[in-house]
């Protein structure tokens, strides 16, 4: 890390200005922590083989939420060394105990708080990257309060005997101006319904109004692959719009998406093409992830995603492009369809909600 001790101290205060704090963390103090993790983690957090995965999503997802406390854990730790190294003893990264956000908190020795993080863990394989960011926009302090969002996944150690998280990516966002974002989405977009009343916040929640009846919302505000839309950009206050925290929200969302399109397509097309066969690695297109697979037969498969609706027209040009015969599409969520090259017209076949409905359709 190339972080002055000064600019270093400066920045866990609290006291840089909005776009250098962002800058130090997102290019320095954060790549630092991450790197170091990953060289580190697999010495006290490892999945062996006799510890499998449970399939079912309730137990699966209580697995994703062990592994974030985790990450926040070792984040915090790693943290604290590079702290140390870098020549600054007087401020500790602490983790924060009674709390809704955030989760970490800088504190010096007589208890003053300086920059805090709000961390979130996405698996990259994960159906529903169901991280949210609810807290109110009262409750965060601008340019003091960020969120680290980490993307991982389990890679194998080498030997076969176990697999280690990894993190793939992470993403730093501004609390407060992520905050707007979202309430500028929130408020343009009540529901068809709102009778007399309107959509908005009081001072603890977020409110509905369906035919003028108010109701604390359900649970949907602050998803954090929801937060914003492009559409409202229009909305936003300019000095949100052009912020770094605009431009890494839209690149952290495409990143999860696409990296998880990647492996799991990776997985599929290896299904495919069997052990004699060949898989390619994952191209990016745009905001698209192509993955070729050849089986010993020489019959080809494209995995293309992710998707949006019915838009599959890139899809099936990559496939034809490659002479595949099967075309595998997926969105965000790994809904999948499935088509065959039938006389130079791609014939829909069939489609699903899970990877493994896919594996099974793929070997028909």
């Amino acid at each position: 890390m190339s972080l002055e001790s000064g600019t270093l101290r400066t920045l866990l205060t609290g006291t840089l200005p909005e776009e250098e704090a962002h800058k130090c963390l997102e290019l320095e103090l954060v790549p630092a922590i991450v790197s170091q993790m990953n060289q580190e983690l697999g010495a006290t957090v490892s999945l062996y083989r006799d510890e499998p995965i449970p399939m079912n999503q309730r137990n699966l997802t209580d697995v994703r939420t062990r592994m974030g406390i985790l990450l926040e854990y070792e984040f915090c730790r790693v943290g604290n060394a590079i702290v140390r190294a870098s020549g600054v003893s007087d401020a500790t990264l602490t983790h924060v105990v009674a709390h809704r956000f955030p989760d970490l908190a800088v504190r010096y020795s007589n208890g003053t708080l300086g920059l805090c993080f709000e961390m979130k863990a996405i698996e990259a394989i994960a159906e529903e990257k169901s991280a949210n960011f609810h807290t109110l926009i009262k409750d965060v302090r601008p340019a003091r309060d960020f969120l680290v969002v980490l993307l991982w996944e389990w890679k194998d150690d080498g030997t076969g005997a176990r697999k280690i998280p990894h993190v793939v990516e992470a993403h730093v966002l501004e609390a407060f101006r992520l905050a707007r974002m979202r309430d500028t989405y929130w408020l343009h977009s009540p529901p068809g319904n709102p009778g007399n009343g309107r959509q908005g916040l009081d001072f603890d929640n977020a409110v509905n109004c369906t035919d003028g009846r108010y109701n604390r919302e359900e649970g949907n505000y602050g998803k954090l692959m929801r937060v914003f839309s492009a559409t409202h950009a229009e909305y936003l206050d300019s000095a949100t719009r052009t912020s770094r925290t605009y431009e890494n929200y839209f690149r952290m969302r495409t990143s999860a998406d696409s990296l998880g399109v990647a492996r799991v397509g990776a997985q599929l097309a290896a299904s495919f093409a069997g052990p004699d066969g060949e898989v390619r690695a994952p191209e990016r297109t745009n905001d698209s992830v192509c993955i070729a697979a050849r089986r010993r037969d020489g019959t080809q498969l494209v995995v293309y995603g992710p998707v949006a609706g019915n838009d599959r027209q890139d899809a099936q040009q990559a496939a034809e492009k490659l002479g595949a015969e099967t075309l595998l599409t997926m969105n965000a969520k790994f809904d999948w369809v499935l088509f065959r090259d039938r006389g130079g017209a791609w014939t829909r076949v069939r489609s699903g909600r899970k990877p493994e409905e896919a594996r099974a359709a793929l070997s028909e």
